[in-house]
């Protein structure tokens, strides 16, 4: 089950019609949010929009962890570090910049639920940053998406292909290969694949 908790009403209804489309993904009713705020109805990941400078949005991400709601949280907002380091200490399990598409927040919904986190490395970089420590990036762990779109770049499909096969947008999986590319230290679909190859992350 999936809530979301937006106060712009035109973004909030993209949101609900992103997750409506998407096969899996079930939308708590808006007239229920109050409910699952006070722990009456349950929700497994809540989309929350994080607008500065209030950032009111992190002040729900707060209330779920300290009323132990077990609900896992997805932030929506801007790229700004000091937004995405208060997301982080506030208990968010994901973070995506507003201007990511249905899709994305889909597959990153998808991720939080099934317990992954769903920060980007540049987004983490940024926290990473501003909290003055350095930011280890996951060298070779790749999520079961970014090998399953590997192997198939690897099998010669191009990302509009990949992106019918796997019932995906072209931004969604170019996204995944730009996280690759990061993690494996490359800079291209080929070099990936041998990289990857040479783990032995991908047959």
């Amino acid at each position: 089950m999936v809530v979301v908790v937006e106060d712009q009403p035109l973004y909030r209804v993209g949101l609900a019609a992103a997750v409506q489309g998407r096969a899996g993904l079930e939308l708590l009713p808006p007239e229920q949010v109050q409910a699952w705020r006070s722990g009456l109805t349950p929700a497994d990941v809540a989309v929350v929009g994080a607008n500065p400078p209030g950032c009111e949005g992190l002040q729900v991400v707060k209330e779920v962890v300290q009323d132990g709601l077990h609900t896992r949280v997805l932030v929506l907002g801007a790229r700004d570090e000091d937004t995405v380091c208060r997301a982080l200490a506030a208990g968010a399990a994901g973070y995506l910049t507003k201007d990511s598409d249905g899709d994305a927040v889909c597959e990153a919904i998808e991720q939080i639920a099934s317990g992954e986190l769903a920060f980007s490395p540049e987004l983490l970089a940024m926290a990473a940053r501003q909290l003055g420590v350095e930011y280890d990036r996951p060298n070779g762990a790749l999520s079961e998406r970014q090998r399953e779109i590997l192997e198939l770049i690897s099998r010669g499909l191009s990302a509009e292909e990949v992106g019918q096969q796997l019932a995906l947008s072209v931004s969604t999986v170019k996204t995944h290969l730009a996280r690759v590319y990061e993690k494996l230290g490359v800079s291209g679909a080929p070099a990936a694949v041998r990289e990857a190859m040479r783990r032995g992350l991908i047959s």
